[in-house]
This record gives structure tokens, C-alpha cells and sequence, in this order.
């Protein structure tokens, strides 16, 4: 983006970011990487950098997918939202049922389907059986009997299901990487440079993604946060102890004095 003197543009971009490779052939997988991760912007909102291992720490199994109709199911699955996935499914279910199509053809497609659903179970390493149920059902599935519309409700019912998991499953980690934060926080209020990044280094995850989250489950910023709880410590020490403020200044992460009165004040 170019900016000049005599024009500004305000533009949102969001950037994806691969993982990081030691071997210069990695470099095509670390660019595909770097796609998925833009696709995160479902999730994340536009308008910021995305690195894949933020989004995806558990690494899984690559996929293969043959078709757009794959790509768009999967997408589907990992993002919804559900109006997104039953319309896949019904792609999907119009393709396997079309008058066209023969017991070959059937079968090979199914089968390219139901490993995209596999391979997605276990790259997010998901409860097979409490979303597939019995493996021998899909004997049923496969061979071809099934009515249109109970190869759908099949399908899409399996679909919303990971899809459930996998969004519980993220909001889970959010969750555990925030309290993780928050309790190096209490933990090292007192040291005067504890910033973002140094927090982030502590816990393994970008600056990026680590805002957005503590914004999300916190309400503050991590900047209101951590003076939230340096100014309620000092408030502790004030009530407890007899130390003058800049010695309590220094207690609770403070270099200047006079900026922590003027903090603590406000």
C-alpha cells in the first residue's frame, strides 16, 4: 500500500502468515499455510495479521481435496456458519443423487467426501465415534441405498457436529491462553517491563492474536489491565504497609514516581 502526502487511503488488509520451515522446499506448504490462515478472518474480523499456528496449534494431517465443493465444505465446517454448511450438503447430495451417476462414480465420490470429514476429525483430533456413531452404518451409506434426503440429514447432521466441536474446541483454548496470561500478569506485575510481547514470548503466541483475544474475553485492553491490577496492589500496600508511594511505585512495575501518581491519580 502506497501512502502519499497528498492522499491517504484508508484500506483494510489482512495478512496470513505461514509456519516457519528450516528447509527452503517447505516454502510452497508455509505459502498454503499462509492462505488458510487469511481465512481466519471468519473468525478474527479483517484488518489484521494472522499466523497459522495461532489459529491451528495442533498440527493434523494434510489434506488432499479434489474438488471446490470439498474446499467449501471443509471451510464450512472449520467457520460455519450452518446456513453455509446445509448449503454444501445440499451441493453435495445433488451431485450423489443426480440421475447420471452410477454406482462407481457414487461411491468414489462419497468416499473423496467422507475423507475430507476423516481427515478433519483428526487433524482437530475430535470424538470419531460421538460424531460418526457406529462405523457400520456407513456400509448403509455407501452402498448407495439411501434416499436423497436421508443421505443429507446424514451428512449435514455429521457436518454441524464437528463443526460444533471444533468452535467449542477453539473457545476453549482462547480461554486457557487468556488465564494463562492473566496469571503470568499477577504474577510479574511488579517487573517495570513487562510488555505485550514479552507476555507473548511467555506463552507462545503472536502480539496479533494475543490482543484480540484478551480484548475479547477480558473487556480491556492488555495495557488497562495490567494497571488494573499494578493500581490494585498499590491500593493493597497503602492500606498494609507504611512504605512511602515511590517505594510502592517500584513494588508494582513503576520506574517514575511521579508517573505512577499521575496513574494511580487519574
Amino acid at each position: 500500500v502506497c501512502l502519499t502526502a497528498q492522499k491517504v487511503l484508508n484500506i483494510s488488509v489482512t495478512s496470513g502468515t505461514g509456519r516457519f520451515y528450516k528447509k527452503l522446499t517447505n516454502i510452497k506448504k508455509s505459502y498454503h499455510e499462509s492462505k488458510t490462515a487469511v481465512e481466519y478472518k471468519a473468525v478474527m474480523g479483517e484488518g489484521r495479521a494472522i499466523y497459522i499456528k495461532d489459529m491451528e496449534s495442533i498440527k493434523g494431517e494434510e489434506s488432499i481435496f479434489d474438488t471446490m465443493v470439498e474446499k467449501k465444505l471443509l471451510m464450512a465446517i472449520k467457520f460455519g456458519p450452518i446456513s453455509h454448511i446445509e448449503e454444501n450438503i445440499q451441493e453435495i447430495t445433488d451431485k450423489l443423487t443426480g440421475a447420471e451417476i452410477n454406482e462407481f462414480t457414487y461411491n468414489t465420490y462419497l468416499l473423496g467426501i467422507l475423507n475430507t470429514l476423516f481427515s478433519i476429525i483428526q487433524s482437530y483430533k475430535l470424538d470419531e465415534r460421538e460424531i460418526l456413531g457406529d462405523r457400520e452404518q456407513w456400509y448403509t451409506v455407501l452402498s448407495g441405498k439411501l434416499s436423497k434426503e436421508m443421505l443429507m440429514n446424514k451428512l449435514l447432521n455429521i457436518s454441524i457436529k464437528m463443526n460444533t466441536s471444533i468452535s467449542e474446541r477453539r473457545v476453549t483454548s482462547t480461554k486457557k491462553i487468556v488465564e494463562e496470561a492473566k496469571e503470568y500478569i499477577n504474577n510479574h506485575y511488579h517487573e517495570w517491563d513487562l510488555s505485550v510481547d514479552k507476555v507473548c514470548r511467555k506463552i507462545h503466541i503472536s502480539p496479533s492474536y494475543f490482543s484480540t483475544i484478551f480484548k475479547k474475553e477480558t473487556g480491556q485492553n492488555y495495557i488497562q489491565y495490567l494497571t488494573e491490577v499494578r493500581l490494585n496492589k498499590a491500593v493493597e500496600l497503602l492500606r498494609e504497609t507504611d512504605d512511602k508511594t515511590y517505594v510502592i511505585a517500584q513494588k508494582v512495575g513503576y520506574e517514575e514516581p511521579n508517573y505512577f501518581r499521575y496513574v494511580f491519580k487519574k
